[in-house]
C-alpha cells in the first residue's frame, strides 16, 4: 500500500509527446519508490476554461462548473505532490495548460486565502524544441510565480531541443535528471509521512 499520492497532468494533443513521456518517466520513479500515481490528460478531459463568474469565491467552496476537470481539481486539493507538463507552444504553455490554471482560480476563497495546503512539492515540466533551456525563461518565471503564489515548493526540468515525438528517448542525461527527481520526490514525501 502507497502512503501517499502524486498527481500528475499531461497536457500535449500529441501521440508520443516529449512532454508527456517526460512526466511519465517521473512518474515511474516516484512510484517505483513507493509512490501512487493518479494520472490526468488534459488532451483527453471534455472541460473548458474559468468563465469568470465568481461562484467560487462568492457562493461555493469549488469551482460550479462541473466537467471533467472536476476531479482533477479535486485531486489537487488532496495529493501530497504534484506533477505538471506541457510542451512549450510559441513560448508559453499549452493552451490546454493554459486553460486548467484559469479554474485554479477556485483554490482560493473571497479573502485570497488558499483552498490548498501549502508547501507541497510540485514538479513542472516543460518540452521544447529550442535548445536553450533558458531560451523561455519569461515563461519559467510566469509559471513558477504561479505555483509558488498557490502555495507549491517548485522543480522545473526543461526538456530543450525536443522537437520531434519521441525524442526524449534518446536523451540519457534528461532521463537520469528525470528518475533521480521522482526518486528525491518519493523519498522526500516518505519522510515527512
Amino acid at each position: 500500500m502507497n502512503d501517499y499520492m502524486i498527481t500528475v497532468v499531461l497536457s500535449s494533443g500529441r501521440k508520443n509527446s516529449n512532454s508527456s513521456g517526460m512526466a511519465n518517466r517521473l512518474a515511474a520513479a516516484a512510484v517505483k519508490a513507493g509512490g501512487a500515481i493518479e494520472r490526468y490528460d488534459l488532451a483527453k478531459m471534455d472541460f473548458k476554461g474559468c468563465t469568470g463568474c465568481g461562484s467560487c469565491r462568492s457562493t461555493t467552496d469549488s469551482c460550479v462548473i462541473r466537467d471533467d476537470l472536476s476531479p482533477l481539481l479535486a485531486s489537487l486539493k488532496r495529493a501530497d505532490a504534484v506533477v505538471l507538463a506541457s510542451p512549450n507552444y510559441y513560448g508559453y504553455v499549452s493552451g490546454t495548460f493554459k486553460s486548467f490554471l484559469d479554474r485554479w482560480y477556485s483554490l482560493r476563497d473571497a479573502e485570497r486565502n488558499l483552498r490548498l495546503p501549502s508547501g507541497r512539492p510540485l514538479a513542472f515540466l516543460m518540452a521544447q524544441g529550442h535548445p536553450d533551456p533558458a531560451g523561455y525563461k519569461n515563461t519559467i518565471d510566469s509559471m513558477t510565480t504561479i505555483f509558488t503564489a498557490y502555495g507549491f515548493d517548485t522543480k522545473t526540468v526543461i526538456g530543450a531541443g525536443l522537437q520531434g515525438p519521441g525524442e526524449l528517448a534518446e536523451r540519457e542525461e534528461l532521463i537520469s535528471d528525470l528518475d533521480a527527481l521522482g526518486e528525491e520526490l518519493s523519498s522526500n514525501l516518505r519522510k515527512n509521512q
